[in-house]
């Protein structure tokens, strides 16, 4: 279950870096065709506010990748103290087992 969550996650990142890439060269082409527009004003500021929007978006996936990675990493580390729990709980059975037959 944690490979395929893990394979997962890295497919993941990997498609994260590659949209926060385009957006951030497409954030910058609609940046600098804004203020090259800018003597329209209606033109220039549509074109400021979609890059905008296009920041905003590809930060939501970011945050979203984030929050994802953490949550794979809290899992991972709770499925390490089970393993341990289980292996101290045979470890005491084992003991109980052989003090049990000792004192009969």
């Amino acid at each position: 279950m944690l490979e395929n969550q893990e394979k997962a996650l890295r497919r993941e990142r990997w498609m994260t870096t590659m949209m926060w890439i385009y957006i951030v060269i497409l954030t910058t082409i609609l940046l600098t065709g804004s203020g090259l527009l800018m003597f329209h004003k209606v033109e220039g500021t549509f074109m400021a506010i979609t890059a905008v929007f296009w920041f905003l978006f590809g930060a939501v996936f970011l945050g979203i990748h984030i929050v994802n990675k953490s949550r794979f990493e809290i899992i991972k580390e709770i499925k390490g103290v089970e393993l341990r729990l289980a292996a101290l709980e045979e470890r005491l059975a084992g003991r109980a087992g052989t003090a049990e037959g000792s004192s009969t």
